[in-house]
């Protein structure tokens, strides 16, 4: 019976991926987070106010939608070493590297997880270690977040981690805001 629900629920999930393109990595935590068998996972509507290279969702744990989480799945171009600066000798696309990644927040909008699950750059991969990438956990947006400050500097990995950073100051940013639109949106027309 447990193999058949967890069956069922892998199904469920490879249906769920396909139709929001949920990232492998992103699935499996979410199965870690919530009971298999019991979420839902919806794409939040950016109504054309954020600009994203990925997407927003929402998570519910449960039947209920009792337990939310929110999640942001996207991918951060970041500078060959002298590509975006180097005064165009290197241009176009071959200008950037990549790296996919995601953060998993929870109802207050709280970083609770971020893993880098992609890296196509040729250097900087200390990013992706969960040692460094904890100290993301608890930021909120109200407090300061600089490199070399408050988030460790990697030497030699100094355009990563400028990049990981920002764009997770600017995710957080646009999630607060998206849902904040939401709820206006929805209680003016609970209004009329």
């Amino acid at each position: 019976m447990k193999l058949l629900l967890l069956f069922g629920s892998l199904l469920l999930l490879s249906v769920a991926q396909a139709q929001l393109n949920v990232p492998d990595a992103l699935a499996r935590e979410i199965n870690s987070i919530c009971r298999p068998s019991e979420y839902s996972i919806t794409e939040l509507s950016a109504g054309g106010q954020v600009d994203t290279q990925g997407s927003f969702l929402l998570i519910a744990c449960n039947v209920q939608n009792q337990e939310k989480r929110f999640a942001y799945s996207g991918r951060v171009n970041s500078c060959r070493a002298g590509g975006c600066s180097s005064g165009g000798a290197v241009g176009g696309a071959d200008a950037f590297e990549y790296f996919d990644y995601y953060i998993i927040f929870d109802d207050s909008i709280q970083v609770l997880h971020v893993k880098v699950f992609n890296y196509q750059a040729s250097h900087g991969q200390e990013i992706t270690a969960r040692g460094w990438l904890k100290q993301f956990r608890g930021y909120d947006g109200s407090r300061l977040m600089e490199v070399g400050k408050q988030i460790d500097a990697i030497s030699g990995a100094t355009i990563s981690v400028n990049a990981i950073t920002d764009d997770i100051k600017l995710r957080t940013k646009q999630l607060k805001a998206l849902l904040l639109d939401q709820a206006m949106s929805k209680s003016a027309s609970l209004a009329h």
